[in-house]
């Protein structure tokens, strides 16, 4: 099964924020393969990426070539295309699990784009945001509000599964 999971490319970032992408890469690449929208050094996508790598993992970047991303010494399988909305799909129709943790606009452009096709297309898959220090909440609460003001209906919220403890997290995604 392969997981995606969407998270800041920024390096400079809260440290308990890498340190909960390194405690749950960790646990993840037992069960899965990984997809990832970017290669970057350090910060939660390298550690991740490289937790996998090292555990063994399949681990396959889809990215666009204007990143400039250094693929020499890179151990896995890498995609270029076009643009974040091509990019953004593969990862969707490639992975079994969609796990979002705290990111910027990207990851919110992702989450939205997700999430969208998770209400529109017939699947099983799974979207999973962990809410690290009520990170997400105030995407939820939009989501309420679109759906207090009929934008929504109140299944959109079906689609979107809540995580506040990293550990409640790792393990519901558990592989048995």
């Amino acid at each position: 099964m392969k997981i995606f999971i969407g998270c800041s490319s920024h390096t400079d970032i809260d440290n308990s924020c890498i340190e909960d992408s390194i405690y749950i890469a960790n646990k993840l690449s037992k069960w899965y393969d990984l997809n990832m929208g970017g290669l970057i050094d350090g910060g939660m996508m390298g550690n991740i990426t490289n937790i996998f790598l090292d555990n063994n993992k399949e681990v396959n970047i889809y990215t666009l070539k204007l990143y400039g991303e250094d693929f020499s010494d890179f151990r896995g399988d890498y995609k270029y295309l076009d643009n974040t909305f091509m990019r953004t799909s593969n990862l969707y129709n490639d992975s079994d699990k969609i796990l979002f943790l705290p990111g910027g606009s990207g990851t919110f452009a992702e989450i939205f784009s997700m999430l969208e096709d998770l209400r529109t297309i017939d699947t099983k898959k799974e979207m999973i945001l962990y809410n690290k220090d009520n990170y997400y909440t105030d995407i939820i609460k939009l989501l309420n509000k679109a759906i207090k003001n009929k934008f929504n209906d109140i299944n959109i919220l079906d689609y979107i599964k809540v995580f506040n403890d990293k550990d409640d997290l790792i393990k519901y995604l558990e592989v048995k």
